[in-house]
């Protein structure tokens, strides 16, 4: 499942599992999400490619998270709970500020699928396609810069 195209209005929903599925534009499913269920309440969305790691394990993840948190948030404000965590009263009022601000788009399953599809087509066609497309590189000169000489 990519979207809620083609689903129908259903106003009483407020709990929404889209665990493991193909979301990868979530400006557009939260768009549907307004649109059709405007009771929404609780969402999770683990494991999608438009979703931030499970956990954080460095700096950035932990930012990934704070920044799908915040816009989702803004995007969806009768949200109570998110993912594996409730929404915090802070947290709201940080969307408030700065969640427009915080959308990452990441390419959808398909054009992805279509930017490998086109790479193969250019390596099928060999390597003089490769080669004109590629930039071309300095080779250094023969007695140039060689790493016995650097001590």
């Amino acid at each position: 499942l990519e979207s809620l195209e083609g689903f129908p209005k259903l106003p009483t929903v407020t709990v929404l599992w889209l665990n493991d599925n193909k979301v990868s534009d979530l400006p557009t499913l939260y768009a549907q999400i307004r649109e059709r269920m405007p009771s929404l309440s609780f969402l999770c969305l683990m494991r999608n490619p438009a979703s931030p790691p499970l956990a954080p394990f460095s700096d950035a993840d932990a930012k990934k998270i704070r920044q799908f948190r915040l816009y989702t948030i803004y995007s969806l404000p009768t949200l109570q709970f998110l993912d594996s965590s409730p929404v915090s009263p802070e947290e709201r009022a940080e969307a408030k500020k700065r969640g427009k601000y915080m959308v990452v788009r990441k390419p959808s399953v398909r054009a992805a699928s279509a930017s490998v599809s086109s790479a193969t087509t250019a390596d099928a066609k060999g390597d003089d396609a490769a080669a004109e497309a590629a930039p071309a590189r300095e080779s250094p000169e023969p007695g140039g810069d060689d790493a016995s000489k650097r001590r």
